[in-house]
Parts: structure tokens; sequence; C-alpha cells
């Protein structure tokens, strides 16, 4: 917690307890992942990795449509989503994520 005491941002006060840990949980993520790794936290878990990828542009990119993808499987539609009796937990998220 100490490493994030010189955040240098536009606004004053916009580094949070909140911000730090996600900060932490994401460079410890990434730590432990392959070379050009670009992580997202939010709410101390990480909701998208881009990893291994030759360019760091498209590790942005990867991870960016994971925290989509994350984001819309919130959606009230999504949730909302019926399924029959005996659906497996796996094939219901595969159904959200294709109707996503």
């Amino acid at each position: 917690k100490d490493d994030m005491t010189n955040v240098v941002t536009k606004e004053e006060g916009a580094v949070t307890d909140d911000v730090v840990r996600d900060m932490i949980v994401a460079s410890i993520c990434v730590k432990y992942t392959q070379s050009n790794s670009v992580g997202f936290a939010k709410d101390g878990m990480m909701v998208g990795v881009g990893a291994g990828q030759q360019s760091r542009v498209d590790c942005v990119k990867l991870a960016g449509r994971k925290v989509r993808t994350w984001y819309l499987r919130q959606h009230d539609k999504v949730l909302g989503l019926q399924f029959k009796a005996g659906v497996k937990r796996q094939d219901r998220g595969n159904a959200r994520v294709r109707y996503i």
C-alpha cells in the first residue's frame, strides 16, 4: 500500500482506499501472467486480463472485451433469462455469453 502514495491524478482525492485495493489486486495478478499483460480490477476482483499478445494494444483490447462481457452479464435482461429445469450451470453461463 505504501507504493501507491504518489499516484499522479488530475483530481485531488481520486485515489481512494478502494482504488488502491484495485491497483494492488491488478498488480499482483499481472505480475504472475505472461509478458505484455494488462489487467482491469473492480471492487477487489479482476474483471479482465489480456496477456500473451505480441502487442500491448492487443492486450488492452482483449482485456477490454472481457470487461465488457463481465459488465453486460450484470444487466437485468441477461440475469432475467429463463432456463428449463435441468439445464446445467455451465450451459446457462454459455447461453448468457452468446446472448450478449
